[in-house]
C-alpha cells in the first residue's frame, strides 16, 4: 500500500508532539512494509513564490513545499483554517505533482 503523509514539519525544523507522532507513523508504516511518502508543507523560507524540492528521508520519498500557503505557525496550531486550506493555483499544482508522481492509495493529512 502507498501512503502519503502530509504535515507541517518534522525534526530538526519542528519539535513537539505532532512532529514526533508523524515520525513514529512514518517509521511504523514503513516497518510494516508500506511504501510511505512524506510531504512537508511547513518549510520556513524567506523566498517568495512556491518551491517544491526533494528531501532526505529514511522512510521513503519525501518533499518540502515552500510557499506563503505552506507555512503554518505550528506552535499556535491552526489559527485561520479557512485561509490555510485555500491555497493558490501554484501550491495546488505542486501538491498535485507530488501525488501524481508518488501515486498514493491513501493521503493522510495531519494538522496544517
Amino acid at each position: 500500500m502507498r501512503i502519503l503523509i502530509v504535515s507541517s514539519g518534522l525534526k530538526p525544523d519542528h519539535f513537539g508532539g505532532l512532529p514526533s507522532h508523524v515520525e513514529d507513523a512514518l517509521h511504523g508504516l514503513a516497518a510494516r512494509g508500506m511504501t510511505v511518502g512524506y510531504l512537508n508543507v511547513g518549510r520556513k523560507s524567506g523566498r517568495t513564490g512556491t518551491h517544491l524540492s526533494r528531501r532526505a528521508s529514511p522512510h521513503g520519498p519525501a518533499w518540502d513545499l515552500e510557499s506563503r500557503w505552506a507555512h503554518t505557525a505550528y506552535w499556535n496550531g491552526t489559527i485561520d483554517p479557512v485561509e490555510q486550506v485555500a491555497p493558490d493555483a501554484t501550491f495546488s499544482r505542486a501538491v498535485g505533482e507530488v501525488a501524481a508522481g508518488f501515486k498514493p492509495q491513501i493521503v493522510h493529512f495531519h494538522e496544517l
